[in-house]
């Protein structure tokens, strides 16, 4: 806490005024981190361009731009087996925004009200949602993850769109 309060030029008895500990800061700081990627990930899906390239800057806004992020830090793998329940808890909202986001970008591009499209269509959230976390398992370079990704968009694109 003490080199924290120091980079943010602030005393330590003034930090504590915000944040009770550092698994608070912890969590609000990547909590705000999480908040600006869902944000960007989210325009990513209005702009224009096929659907494959839509989803591709969704999971490089997202994903991409995060694991960048990580990567270059010294506690990438803390960073990575953060599971506190207030971790967990604070940021629930933030991901359902981010589900509700491309459960609606999907409803869009592949429309219908079939029990099948209805389960397609949460199947391709599910696996924009899950399907990253697998891609850090290796500690792979940015340029490999972000290829990951592509791949990923393009596959769910096919399957959404197969006409694009």
């Amino acid at each position: 806490m003490a080199k924290i309060a120091e980079a943010a030029g602030i005393s330590r008895p003034a930090l504590y005024q915000y944040y009770r500990d550092k698994e608070e800061l912890f969590a609000a700081s990547l909590i705000t981190v999480t908040e600006q990627r869902v944000d960007a990930a989210i325009a990513e899906l209005t702009k224009p361009g096929s659907v494959a390239e839509q989803l591709d800057r969704f999971l490089q806004r997202y994903e991409g731009d995060l694991w960048q992020q990580m990567s270059a830090s010294d506690h990438t793998e803390e960073i990575i087996n953060a599971k506190s329940p207030d971790i967990r808890a604070a940021m629930a909202g933030t991901l359902n925004r981010l589900r509700t986001a491309l459960t609606d970008y999907f409803q869009s591009v592949y429309p219908g009200d079939s029990a099948m499209q209805q389960s397609q269509r949460a199947n391709w959230v599910d696996l924009l949602d899950m399907a990253p976390r697998g891609f850090w398992h290796d500690e792979p370079s940015v340029t490999t993850f972000r290829q990951r990704l592509t791949t990923l968009a393009q596959t769910v694109a096919a399957a959404a769109a197969p006409t694009d």
